[in-house]
C-alpha cells in the first residue's frame, strides 16, 4: 500500500498521523487538568471555606466566654466592665453571622440548633452582665452562679459543634481521596494513551522510512551493477 503512494504522500500521511497523535494526547491531558481543576475548585468552595468558617466560629465562641468572664471579674470597675460588655456583644454578633454563613452554604444542618442555643445563652448572659454593671450583682461568685442557665445553653451547643467539625473533616478527607483517585486514573489513562500512540507511530515511521529507503537502495544497487558491467574494475 505504501509503495503505491508517492514519497510526498507518505510523508504527509506520517505527519498527519503524528499531529493527530499529539492532538489526542494533548486533548486527554487538557481534559485531565480541567477535571482536577474543577475538583480543587469544589474543594476550595466547600470544604476549605467551611473549615475556615468553623475555625472562625470556634474563635468567636471562645471570645464570648472570655469577655463574659472579663465582665464578671471587672465587677468593681464599671467602665472596664462596659468595655468588655461591648466586646462580648460584638463576639456574639460575629458568632451569629458565621452561623448564618454556614447555614446559607448548606453545610450545617445543625446550625439552627446551635443558633438557638446561642440565642438562649445571649438572653440569659446579657441579663446577668447588665445587672452586674448596674450594681445589682455585687460579687463575682454571685454573678458566676447566676450565669448557670447561660453556661448550660453554651454547653449544649458544644456537642453540635464537635459533630459539625467531625463532618467537615470527614468531607475534606473524602474529597482529598477522590482527587487522588482521579489524579491516578487520569495519569494512568494519559500514560496508556501515550504508549498506545507510540506503539502505532513508531511502526508507522519505520515502515514509511523503509518504504522510501528500500527502492533507493535497490536503485543504487542496480546502478552499481550497471556501472560494473560497462566499466569493469581493474
Amino acid at each position: 500500500m505504501l509503495n503505491a503512494l508517492s514519497i510526498r504522500a507518505r510523508l504527509i500521511a506520517l505527519g498527519l498521523l503524528a499531529v493527530g497523535a499529539l492532538i489526542l494526547v494533548g486533548t486527554l491531558g487538557a481534559l485531565s487538568v480541567s477535571h482536577l481543576r474543577n475538583q480543587f475548585g469544589a474543594f476550595a468552595e466547600h470544604e476549605f471555606i467551611t473549615q475556615g468558617r468553623l475555625t472562625t466560629l470556634r474563635m468567636a465562641m471562645g471570645d464570648i466566654r472570655r469577655y463574659e468572664k472579663d465582665v464578671l471579674l471587672s465587677i468593681d470597675e464599671v467602665d472596664k466592665a462596659q468595655q468588655y460588655q461591648a466586646k462580648w456583644t460584638k463576639a456574639v454578633q460575629a458568632t451569629q453571622a458565621v452561623l448564618q454563613q454556614l447555614q446559607t452554604g448548606g453545610h450545617c444542618a445543625d446550625c439552627p440548633k446551635i443558633a438557638g442555643h446561642l440565642k438562649d445563652y445571649e438572653t440569659a448572659a446579657a441579663e446577668v452582665i447588665q445587672r452586674t454593671i448596674n450594681g445589682q450583682i455585687v460579687t463575682a461568685p454571685d454573678a458566676n452562679q447566676q450565669m448557670g442557665p447561660a453556661k448550660k445553653a453554651m454547653y449544649d451547643a458544644d456537642p453540635l459543634l464537635d459533630d459539625l467539625a467531625s463532618r467537615v473533616q470527614k468531607a475534606a478527607e473524602d474529597r482529598t481521596a477522590d482527587v487522588r483517585q482521579i489524579a491516578t486514573t487520569q495519569l494512568t489513562l494519559t500514560v496508556g494513551l501515550a504508549l498506545l500512540v507510540l506503539g502505532v507511530l513508531v511502526p508507522a515511521l519505520w515502515m514509511t522510512v523503509r518504504s522510501i529507503l528500500q527502492p533507493l537502495e535497490q536503485a543504487i544497487d542496480i546502478a552499481h551493477r550497471v556501472a560494473d558491467h560497462h566499466y569493469p574494475r581493474r
